[in-house]
């Protein structure tokens, strides 16, 4: 075989060339490149050995310009266009004079304003004028002021004001109290007046004298005291010899009886007789009274009838009416109704009726019943406990009966599953020795008092009334029992991410767009965990929980009785234990979300004062928050994913960055399931 390739041509620096194996024959492809925009003083040359345009040609300089211009390059008309004008001159004082200054770019103003005038008065001023350019003085000096007689004026230019001198001549001293002195403006002097009082007219006892401190007479002396006199004598002054005049003399006593007595008053002056003659004593109707003025005493004679002979039952009363004594009393009645084995004798010792003879012994029933008795002695119904008697012919007869009578009122509940406590209310529970649910036995039960039972529902029990046995007694329920084959679980829990504040969480079934009813969270899943063996479910419930953080769970009956532990479980949040096992009723609650204690380990976050939330983050459900859950983020964020999605973190229905900060945290803290 014999050939070579064709030579391949010549080629400009932007192409290239290939050799065609089926036309056989090189192909030149490539085109120059395009001129670049130029500037209006630039032009363009193809360099081939740089493969590219070279640019040449540069903007004018630009002219010489005034402080106050600017120039601005046309690329139109390629050329500088200047624009700016010299400011106007400045408003100038009568005094000014102004230069433009091109250097600071502004004009500079010079000259001053006059100095103001010297060796001014006190009392004058200066004011510029600006129409005359010239100082204006003002004022004048003060009127001299008004003088008193004994005053005189200077003017004085340091305080600009009239200075008076001269003062009032001082007022004469030594003056007597009675003088008074007044200033003369006319003969500038003082003008004394007054004279002393005349001396008061004086009694006998009196003296005067003048007290220049008061200015006046004090008048001294008093009355002599008028003696102490009996009540029936008179004092008169004598003004002749200045002393007291006592006359009169005191009345004579009076004659008095045996039983009075005279005493002087000198506040009535008379003699007061007291004393009067003893009042007649009280007398019996046998008894007489006469008055001795010797003894000055009664003298009572007469005495009372002797008490005739009684019965023991009569009694003897004297009459002050009649003057002798009433004899009352009967001998008391015989006793009637005297058995058929009794006779009576009146006993005058004793003064009553002696009963005697005795009955056979009483024929005794004990007997113990269940709500009534029928007596075969007498026939009669009775209803109550006790002791009974009845005598026929001379015989008696006793019945001491003992019933038993139990009564159910309620039952509370009225309804519960196996293991329910029920509290039973009624009476006669005293000593009962059975409780039955529809006939089956319960095997605990505590008799609280007469009024009142607890018993547990036992295995097998079905829905019917209640018995109370006593012995051979008992005592049913008028209402049934329903024993429920279904535990009810009342929960309560908040989730970290989803919760939005003051008690709530965020729409998230809503705004994942599964579901219309915004109360809807998220669905969550319950197991009961063995309170020994931890690893032992004994339930799984799931359902959905609400905004507030409440969820009521159905389980089966078969747990009341029992403890477990409350294991929570949410797609992307750490599984969350109870503290402790919890006792299962036949309604149960726990409330998650009061305190961190309500967790085990504590194991909860507190998203506001008081409010504990499950941690959320643990997207691949491990029970850890760690960078294995991130990836699965990471790529939901990156494709702007949305909708149920466990990457969701917040619970708006984006997987975007502000999901990220609830996991970072929990992922930076370690946060990871704490259980038995």
């Amino acid at each position: 075989m014999t050939g070579t390739i064709p030579t391949a041509p010549s080629i400009a620096c932007y192409e290239t060339s290939n050799f065609n194996t089926t036309s056989c024959s090189w192909v030149v492809t490539g085109s120059q490149p395009s001129m670049p925009t130029l500037a209006c003083y630039e032009s363009a040359n193809f360099n081939t050995t740089t493969c590219s345009w070279d640019v040449t040609g540069t903007i004018p300089t630009a002219p010489s310009i005034a402080c106050y211009e600017t120039v601005t390059f046309n690329t139109t008309s390629c050329q500088w266009v200047r624009t700016g004008s010299q400011p106007s001159m400045p408003s100038l004082a009568c005094y000014e004079t102004a230069t433009w200054n091109g250097v600071t770019c502004q004009y500079d103003i010079t000259g001053s304003q006059p100095a103001a005038p010297i060796g001014l008065a006190c009392y004058e001023t200066s004011n510029f004028n600006t129409t005359s350019c010239s100082w204006v003085v003002t004022g004048s000096q003060p009127s001299m002021p008004s003088l008193a007689c004994y005053e005189t004026a200077n003017f004085n230019n340091t305080s600009c004001s009239w200075d008076v001198t001269g003062s009032q001549p001082s007022a004469p001293t030594g003056l007597a109290c009675y003088e008074t002195s007044n200033f003369n403006t006319t003969t500038c002097s003082w003008d004394i007046t007054g004279s002393q009082p005349s001396m008061p007219t004086l009694a006998c006892y009196e003296s005067a004298n003048f007290n220049t401190t008061t200015c006046s007479w004090d008048v001294t002396g008093a009355i002599p005291t008028a003696p102490s006199i009996a009540c029936y004598e008179t004092t008169t002054f004598n003004t002749t010899t200045c002393a007291w005049d006592v006359t009169g003399s005191q009345p004579s006593m009076p004659s008095l009886a045996c039983y009075e007595t005279a005493s002087f008053n000198t506040t009535t002056c008379a003699w007061d007789v007291t004393g009067s003659q003893p009042s007649m004593p009280t007398l019996a109707c046998y008894e007489s009274a006469s008055f001795n003025t010797t003894t000055c005493s009664w003298d009572i004679t007469g005495s009372q009838p002797s008490m005739p002979s009684l019965a023991c039952y009569e009694s003897a009363n004297f009459n002050t009416t009649t003057c002798s004594w009433d004899v009352t009393g009967t001998q008391p009645a015989a006793p009637i109704g005297l058995a058929c084995y009794e006779t009576a004798t009146f006993n005058t010792s004793t003064c009553q009726w002696d009963v005697t003879g005795s009955t056979a012994a009483a024929i005794v029933t004990t007997e113990t019943a269940c709500g009534s008795y029928t007596w075969s002695a007498n026939g009669s119904v009775y209803t109550q406990s006790g002791t009974y008697n009845y005598n026929v012919n001379c015989q008696d007869y006793q019945l001491q009966l003992t019933l038993v009578n139990i009564s159910i009122s309620g039952i509370s509940p009225s309804s519960g599953a196996i293991g329910t406590t029920v509290v039973i209310s009624g009476s006669g529970f005293t000593g009962a020795t059975a409780v039955k649910f529809n006939g089956i036995s319960a095997t605990s039960f505590t008799v609280d008092n007469d009024g009142q039972i607890s018993v547990t529902v036992p295995t097998g029990a079905s829905s019917g009334n209640i018995t109370v046995v006593k012995g051979i007694c008992s005592g049913a329920s008028t209402s049934n029992f329903s024993v429920l084959t279904n535990a009810m679980l009342n929960l309560k829990a908040y989730l970290q991410g989803y919760y939005a504040g003051s008690g709530l969480m965020t729409s998230v079934l809503s705004n994942q767009g599964i579901s219309t009813n915004t109360n809807e969270v998220d669905t969550i899943t319950v197991e009961l965990r063995d309170a020994v063996t931890v690893a032992t479910t004994v339930a799984t419930v799931s359902g959905v929980m609400l905004t507030d953080g409440t969820l009521s769970l159905t389980l089966p009956g078969s747990v009341v009785g029992n403890s477990y532990y409350i294991v929570v479980k949410h797609r992307n949040a750490i599984q969350t234990w109870s503290a402790a096992a919890v006792t299962f009723g036949a309604t149960t609650s726990y409330d998650f979300t009061t305190a961190a204690t309500k967790a085990f380990g504590d194991n909860m976050i507190e998203v506001e004062t008081g409010v504990f939330a499950m941690f959320t983050g643990d997207i691949n459900q491990d029970e850890f928050v760690d960078p294995f859950d991130y990836p699965s983020f990471d790529i939901d964020n990156i494709n702007f994913e949305s909708g149920y999605k466990a990457t969701d973190l917040n619970g708006d229905g984006f997987i975007d960055p502000f999901d990220y900060p609830t996991f970072d945290i929990n992922n930076i803290n370690f946060i990871m399931s704490a259980h038995p």
